[in-house]
Parts: structure tokens; C-alpha cells; sequence
């Protein structure tokens, strides 16, 4: 990734963020996105971004806190 894009990524997540929710300002972040690959007979891609210099151990947290919310909304869904 560029280092212009990558730029223009990020502030874009922290305006999104501070729009949503009232001001607050981020943290970190994780984005994983999944890619198809037709050349390869449609196999799937994956891949991640985070911030420069976010320690692993954060990104392992947010991965935690996004498997936890996911849980709760299928539970939500079943009753």
C-alpha cells in the first residue's frame, strides 16, 4: 500500500469514527478483507492492515472484541 493511501485510509476511519460516535478519537484499528482470485480458480485471498507500529498484542485484542460482537448479534438473531 502507498504511503498516500494508506495516509487517506486512515484519516478516513478516524473521521468516520468521530462521526459516529460523538468525538472520540481511535485508538487502533484492524481492517481484514478477502479477496477473489479468478486466475487461481476463484481461490480467496486474505489480508489485513493495520497501522504502522501497532503492537500485535492490539490487533489481537480488536480481533477478540470483533469475535466477541459477532457472537452476541447471532445469539440476538436465534431468539
Amino acid at each position: 500500500m502507498s504511503a498516500e493511501t494508506a495516509r487517506a485510509l486512515e484519516e478516513a476511519l478516524r473521521a468516520h469514527v468521530a462521526d459516529e460516535d460523538d468525538g472520540s478519537f481511535v485508538t487502533g484499528w484492524i481492517i481484514i478483507a478477502a479477496a477473489a482470485m479468478p486466475e487461481d480458480g476463484d481461490a480467496t485471498s486474505y489480508s489485513y492492515i493495520t497501522p504502522e507500529m501497532q503492537p500485535v498484542h492490539a490487533s489481537m485484542g480488536l480481533l477478540a472484541m470483533a469475535q466477541r460482537w459477532f457472537n452476541r448479534c447471532d445469539n440476538q438473531e436465534d431468539e
